[in-house]
């Protein structure tokens, strides 16, 4: 007898840049509310295996950052940020000259990446449930 099971965990999206969609699932994942505080919002997500994942880019103020990274309990990360999953060409933050680079492992079983480019106040943010 021969058993086989392919089971549908979830979906794939690439949401369009600044969609409502996008900042909904992009502020319950922070955990803050960017009423018109970010511009050019990207926002990927697959969650079609075991450990679900997404990267988020976007622009906003400095004051706006330093929240995320206080309510989120980051903490600088001196290592370099490393891709381990396939990823949108836009989610580039090896492209960064001089990034600060921030993480949080100790949350719900979530690995969470911080990367700020100061120079543009853009944000990436990268989080997988491994």
């Amino acid at each position: 007898m021969i058993f086989q099971s392919c089971l549908n965990f979830g979906e794939e999206i690439d949401y369009p840049i600044n969609s409502n969609e996008a900042k909904n699932d992009v502020e319950s994942l922070l955990q803050i509310n960017f009423y018109n505080k970010i511009s050019n919002l990207h926002y990927y997500k697959n969650n079609t295996g075991i450990d679900p994942y997404a990267c988020i880019k976007f622009e906003t103020s400095p004051k706006l950052i330093d929240s995320i990274i206080s309510l989120k309990n980051f903490e600088l990360d001196n290592s370099k940020y490393e891709r381990n999953y396939t990823l949108p060409k836009w989610f580039n933050p090896e492209s960064i000259k001089n990034p600060k680079h921030y993480s949080n492992t100790n949350v719900d079983y979530k690995t969470e990446h911080l990367i700020i480019d100061k120079s543009k106040n853009m944000v990436y943010y990268f989080y997988s449930t491994r």
